[in-house]
This record gives structure tokens, C-alpha cells and sequence, in this order.
């Protein structure tokens, strides 16, 4: 059963912020097994991710 991981986005984030955190759970689907972590981004309010 594959987990899933939320990575919060706020107004003025940078993205950084996000791809680091992404980038290492991809990785770890790559060694591990390619559904163990679902990713999603989130946010407080809907709208365009600048």
C-alpha cells in the first residue's frame, strides 16, 4: 500500500522548498518500488503556483 506524502505550498514559497523534498521520495520510489509514496502538493487556498 503506497503512502502518501503532502508537500505544502504558501503565497511567495520558493521552490526549492518543494523540489527538494519531492525529489528525495522519487528517488526512493525508484529504489524501493515505483508506487511506495504518492505525492501531492497542497495549499491553503486554490490558484496558479508562480
Amino acid at each position: 500500500m503506497p503512502r502518501t506524502i503532502g508537500v505544502l505550498v504558501f503565497p511567495n514559497f520558493q521552490l526549492l522548498d518543494a523540489a527538494g523534498p519531492i525529489t528525495a521520495f522519487e528517488l526512493a520510489n525508484r529504489e524501493i518500488d515505483p508506487s511506495a509514496y504518492r505525492l501531492r502538493l497542497l495549499a491553503t487556498a486554490a490558484g496558479q503556483v508562480m
